[in-house]
């Protein structure tokens, strides 16, 4: 069933407990790149125009999703 306001998934943001170990996991297996990091995020890029599309933020395992962004449908 298509929404009639939402077109794609933009970008996903996800708390984790150990940043390293998630870059080694989506960079490895996903294929991802390190667009940019700070001390407690990574922002990982895919093949698209996107700056990032995963966004991997150092913290606890009791809210793993921080954030979902997605792209409204034109018109």
């Amino acid at each position: 069933m298509a929404s009639p306001t939402i077109q794609s998934l933009r970008s996903v943001a996800l708390n984790v407990p150990d940043l390293q170990r998630a870059e080694t996991f989506y960079t490895q297996v996903w294929h991802l790149t390190v667009a940019d990091r700070t001390d407690d995020a990574i922002y990982l890029r895919g093949t698209g125009p996107a700056h990032h599309i995963l966004a991997l933020h150092h913290g606890g395992e009791a809210r793993p999703h921080r954030r979902i962004s997605c792209r409204k449908s034109q018109g």
